[in-house]
């Protein structure tokens, strides 16, 4: 398996493993739209892709992308002593390449990315109910931070 930095000429099947994310967090959020899968993924991937502020990490094995992160430096709110921050947008795993560590990897990549470019702050964002990732995000260093709560009315 190699791990690296994802470059233009990876965009379909980077692509592709993104719509299984998403269509995937599609079942488990009744919030999100099945039909962005086909319409916007690709068009927002293509230009995070040419971003310097954006990067991706993928996974490889045997030709096939079989898991990736996602990483962009924003600009924090100007309350915030830092200037800017790290988001960790995404991070998945084929499922039948979990429990081998590449998640961990992922997250180092990216973690040492922003490293790089002197970030010093790193936020994520996972649903209360996906103990697997919490739990993943806290064995490498992430604590619980805010508490976002919500009502429908």
């Amino acid at each position: 398996m190699i791990i690296r930095k994802a470059i233009p000429k990876d965009f379909e099947k980077l692509k592709d493993i993104k719509k299984e994310f998403y269509l995937w967090e599609c079942k488990k959020d009744p919030k999100l739209r099945v039909e962005f899968a086909n319409k916007n993924l690709g068009i927002r991937l293509g230009k995070n892709l040419r971003q310097n502020n954006v990067s991706f990490f993928i996974a490889i094995e045997k030709g096939e992308i079989i898991a990736y992160s996602g990483g962009e430096i924003e600009i924090n709110p100007p309350t915030h002593k830092e200037k800017f921050k790290g988001h960790l947008f995404n991070l998945y795993v084929k499922p039948d390449y979990r429990k081998k560590g590449i998640g961990k990897k992922l997250i180092l990549k990216i973690l040492h990315w922003f490293k790089k470019n002197k970030i010093k702050e790193i936020e994520l964002y996972t649903k209360a109910d996906n103990i697997k990732a919490q739990s993943l995000y806290k064995k490498n260093g992430f604590n619980d931070y805010y508490l976002k709560l919500e009502k429908r009315i």
